[in-house]
């Protein structure tokens, strides 16, 4: 999971997540929803950082 500065990183590990970007036209209903999907995932997990490291 990562965000637009991992861009290319699926080539890397093939499990990795980044979100969908917007071309000219809007994204669809799924991509949007994915999107939030995602962010609430990292959201959560760099809450849980924040503990280990402050």
């Amino acid at each position: 999971m990562g965000d637009q500065g991992y861009q290319g990183i699926q080539k890397l590990h093939k499990s990795s997540q980044t979100p969908h970007k917007k071309q000219k036209k809007e994204l669809s209903q799924k991509h949007k929803k994915e999107n939030r999907d995602l962010v609430y995932i990292r959201i959560v997990v760099e809450h849980m950082y924040r503990f280990f490291y402050f």
